[in-house]
């Protein structure tokens, strides 16, 4: 042991990290909502998914028409989607 401390408030160095996680984690899903409303505006106005999703660089996927018990080909089973 080199010495006692006192219980002392952290400074905002030490917990900086910390702070900015949780700023990222509430913030995430209100800039989730407004770019998926900003691109499907963007799609609906132009009435093209594809282009509209090339201009905000994601990908656009798709499969064949599945029932319950099918696959998906990235995700698996249907089934243990319906049960989250």
């Amino acid at each position: 042991m080199t010495g006692i401390q006192p219980a002392h408030a952290p400074t905002f160095a030490d917990w900086k990290t910390h702070v900015l996680d949780d700023y990222r984690n509430e913030q995430l899903p209100q800039l989730l909502t407004a770019k998926t409303k900003e691109l499907a505006d963007k799609a609906k106005a132009g009435n093209d998914l594809a282009k509209a999703a090339k201009e905000a660089g994601a990908t656009v996927k798709t499969s064949d028409l599945v029932v319950r018990m099918d696959r998906f080909p990235t995700w698996g089973r249907w089934r243990r989607w319906l049960r989250s």
